[in-house]
């Protein structure tokens, strides 16, 4: 289940996807806390701004960082050359902006299940 979570070309089996899920969720709010405590330290934020200001830092990076590995994971599958690509990566960013990293991973989830493109050498 938690295997080959560093290789982003990988085909994974559904239960491979919902560890990848897990484990990338954990990370991105790993570092989306640690940027909004120390974004609030540098600027000394007090009360309901730190919170109001981590909310939208967490929003951005989350889509940011989901949006990097639904990325990483087409460029690695050689799936960057088709329209939909643009598309799910667009639609990452989107869904993590919204709703953070619970629905942002889900694209990317479901992209490491797919297949590496076969493409024909010319």
């Amino acid at each position: 289940m938690f295997s080959n979570l560093g290789d982003f070309g990988a085909e994974r089996s559904v239960a491979q996807a919902i560890g990848f899920y897990l484990v990338y969720l954990v990370i991105i709010f790993v570092v989306v806390e640690l940027l909004g405590i120390a974004s609030g330290l540098m600027f000394s934020l007090s009360g309901s701004t730190v919170y109001s200001f981590g909310i939208g830092l967490g929003a951005i990076f989350s889509g940011i960082f989901s949006a990097l590995i639904a990325f990483l994971i087409l460029k690695k599958k050689d799936l960057l050359g088709n329209f939909s690509s643009i598309i799910y990566i667009i639609a990452t960013f989107a869904l993590g902006l919204l709703a953070g990293a619970f629905l942002g991973m889900i694209i990317p989830a479901f992209l490491s299940t797919r297949k590496k493109s076969l493409q024909v050498a010319q």
